[in-house]
């Protein structure tokens, strides 16, 4: 009776943690992975959970096979399934410090590999190209003229192409953004990652940089119906404060 009462709790346990690590490799749910849980508030907000939500669905698989192991060798008292076990748990063991350097290692090596240079004349069309795109995507065009803000759009860019900034990996052009002073507050305009180089952190990153860079408040315009960007810039503690003409947000982060 105690050896089933044991088996039913291992194998539960396995269940449970098996649909975990589903759910984590899926990325999905809440991040068990100490360098989360033990994060800040404003940390957790910047941290880049793939890796980690990578790392604890592999752990949490491993362990969960450790449980199910467990349950069936309650009745087979097995040698063999025992040194397996063993064997399972000194490669968690293993995987769990040797992954949390690689990520580190990654992490570092990513965020050192990405320069910044001032943009040039030669960018201006790309620039209008990524701004023409969204406004194309996202702007009510039907209700604009559409003719005066592509217009407008374009000597925007040219008349403060030295402020903008190029961004590269590995020498490779990745995206740009425009980040100035205005009334007293920081600005973050035409702020775009190529579409190659998106979900891979990189817009975090760059984000994190500007806001390390200012201690004034920062404002932003983003497209209402732009929510993957939406809800990056509320990770970051951005808050909408202000409905543009039914299709944009004025966000800002104090």
């Amino acid at each position: 009776m105690v050896e089933k009462v044991f088996a039913i709790i291992f194998a539960s346990i396995s269940i449970v943690l098996l649909l975990l690590s589903l759910q984590h490799l899926n990325e999905k749910g809440f991040l068990l992975n100490n360098a989360y849980i033990y994060a800040s508030k404003e940390e957790r907000k910047r941290i880049i959970k793939r890796p980690y939500y990578r790392q604890s669905g592999i752990v949490l698989m491993l362990v969960g096979t450790i449980f199910l192991l467990n349950a069936f060798n309650v009745y087979l008292k097995s040698i063999g399934l025992f040194i397996a076990v063993m064997g399972i748990i000194a490669f968690t063991v293993y995987y769990a410090i040797n992954s949390t350097k690689k990520i580190e290692s990654e992490k570092m090596s990513f965020i050192s590999n990405i320069q910044y240079k001032q943009s040039s004349q030669s960018d201006i069309d790309n620039i209008y190209n990524l701004s023409k795109e969204l406004i194309d995507k996202y702007e009510d065009v039907q209700n604009i003229d559409y003719d005066f803000v592509l217009k407008w759009t374009y000597k925007k860019i040219k008349s403060n192409i030295d402020q903008y900034t190029s961004i590269y990996l590995n020498e490779t052009l990745i995206g740009y953004y425009h980040f100035h002073e205005e009334n007293g507050m920081m600005e973050l305009d035409d702020f775009y990652i190529l579409d190659s180089y998106r979900n891979q952190g990189i817009g975090s990153i760059v984000l994190k940089k500007c806001i390390d860079e200012s201690n004034l408040p920062i404002f932003l315009y983003v497209f209402i119906k732009n929510e993957k960007a939406i809800q990056l810039y509320k990770k970051f503690g951005f808050e909408i404060i202000e409905n543009v003409k039914e299709t944009r947000y004025i966000m800002r982060k104090n």
